[in-house]
């Protein structure tokens, strides 16, 4: 693709909704969710683990929220040629296109567009495997897209240098320097750009990919209907693009849903969808694709997707039949990502040692030191009795890990404040025990720890321990 300019604009986001999945793995198949599987043009065997289509309660984006002038579009963009951009990868035979999507591709760009860092280097790449191995129960089972977001709000990821991709989709992250890197990194909401099947709703997704943005969308791969770009002898503008792959309807539904990247688009392609040689209405542009499928996938790892492949009609007499080109409630839709700047001010470590990760919650709160009960809870994702019947690392091993928390969004500033955790071990086999319960302030650098004689042991009861601070 052509070099393409590049309009910075500010939006506003909120929490967007899909599922997914990836390739079948052949060493543990999913455990649940239907089996309907599908090899094609359109990339590896992938199966369904149970999904559904976008959420439409996530707020949607507000076009009269800026002063942007859609005038001032340019004709195309190309976002993966930003110096933070990572590097196209390939998923492999494991069910992690949610993870790809969202956390190596869309934060990945996002927290590097804002630091200005290069997406080359493994210490700028969030990791798949973070947020894949987090959320499966211990199973190649896939993943849904809201849960996904959720782990990136609450908890961040670690980056490739530390917690590198692989095909273990068991070992959970254990270490607190792991842990507390990934709160540096996370997202603070997403948004839905609907009905992108629609003049005014593409409209709003290439905004925001003028801004320099990415967003994701889920499709049924294996079914997509690929044709070329053709010439437009009128120009020489799309030159470098004629003769490459781009998607011009997908043909029908099945059980197989895909979440890949959208980085860029081309509002000058010609893609002649009744092959009439006649460029016409509804035939011109195209969005440009990233997929998880490795770089000798299409045009190294990327593809084009037709503007009229997206509605159920083609605006073209004599298009192809087809169905909605990207899923949504809310006509076809695309998420995007935000990242989050507040100060992390105080946080809460804490080391467990299990045999059974999914036996174990651990959950956070605090309140006036006047209460005995937390008025405040965190919202975290892990643990929560997940993750299989595994240790932490996967194995069937007893050991231990440390989760840190940041407390600053429940936190009353000049308090003198109680902060609690629970410990919930939920059978008499395999017991909990708890090593350390810090909260630390960072701002002053203070750390407090719980006063109990360590390690306690927590076993087929819930335990709450208690530390009494003035933040």
């Amino acid at each position: 693709m052509r070099n393409a300019n590049v309009v910075f604009v500010i939006f506003v986001l909120a929490q967007g909704a899909t599922a997914c999945l990836g390739v079948v793995s052949s060493d543990a198949p999913p455990d649940s969710g239907s089996t309907s599987v599908e090899a094609g043009d359109a990339g590896p065997t992938v199966q369904d683990a149970g999904s559904t289509a976008f959420d439409a309660g996530g707020t949607a984006f507000d076009a009269g929220s800026t002063a942007f002038d859609a005038g001032m579009l340019p004709t195309a963009v190309d976002n993966s040629r930003l110096v933070g951009f990572p590097p196209i990868r390939d998923q492999g035979p494991l069910n992690t296109c949610v993870a790809f999507a969202t956390t190596y591709y869309l934060l990945t760009h996002e927290v590097n567009l804002i630091g200005n860092r290069d997406g080359s280097l493994a210490a700028n790449q969030f990791s798949p495997k973070w947020t894949y191995n987090l959320l499966v129960p211990g199973a190649d089972t896939g993943t849904f897209l809201p849960d996904a977001i959720s782990l990136l709000t609450r908890h961040g990821a670690a980056n490739q240098a530390n917690f590198p991709y692989d095909l273990n989709y068991r070992a959970w992250p254990s270490s607190q320097a792991d842990w507390e890197s990934a709160l540096e990194h996370r997202a603070e909401q997403s948004l839905n750009f609907y009905n992108c099947d629609t003049t005014a709703g593409a409209a709003d997704l290439k905004a925001w990919l003028a801004a320099g943005h990415i967003a994701l969308t889920q499709t049924f791969i294996t079914r997509w209907v690929f044709t070329k770009i053709a010439n437009d002898p009128a120009t020489t503008a799309d030159d470098d693009e004629v003769g490459n792959d781009v998607v011009s309807s997908v043909s029908s539904a099945d059980s197989i849903f895909h979440v890949l990247t959208i980085v860029g688009y081309d509002d000058t392609l010609w893609v002649d969808q009744n092959k009439n040689g006649t460029i016409e209405p509804g035939e011109r542009g195209a969005f440009r694709i990233a997929n998880s499928y490795g770089p000798s996938w299409k045009d190294n790892g990327f593809t084009w997707f037709a503007y009229d492949a997206l509605p159920t009609t083609s605006a073209v007499s004599g298009g192809p039949s087809r169905i909605q080109g990207w899923k949504g409630a809310l006509g076809a839709t695309a998420t995007g990502l935000t990242v989050r700047s507040t100060p992390i001010s105080v946080v809460a470590r804490v080391s467990v040692r299990h045999s059974k990760r999914n036996q174990l919650a651990l959950r956070l709160g605090t309140s006036s030191a006047t209460d005995t009960m937390p008025s405040r809870m965190l919202s975290s994702t892990v643990p929560l009795h997940s993750g299989g019947a595994y240790a932490f690392d996967g194995t069937s091993t007893p050991g231990a890990a440390t989760f840190v928390f940041d407390l600053t969004d429940i936190a009353t500033s000049g308090e003198t404040a109680a902060w609690y955790l629970s410990i919930e071990d939920d059978v008499t086999a395999g017991d909990a025990e708890l090593l350390a319960f810090d909260i630390v302030d960072k701002g002053r650098g203070i750390v407090r720890s719980v006063t109990a004689r360590l390690p306690l042991t927590v076993s087929a009861s819930t335990q709450t321990y208690r530390i009494d601070y003035a933040y």
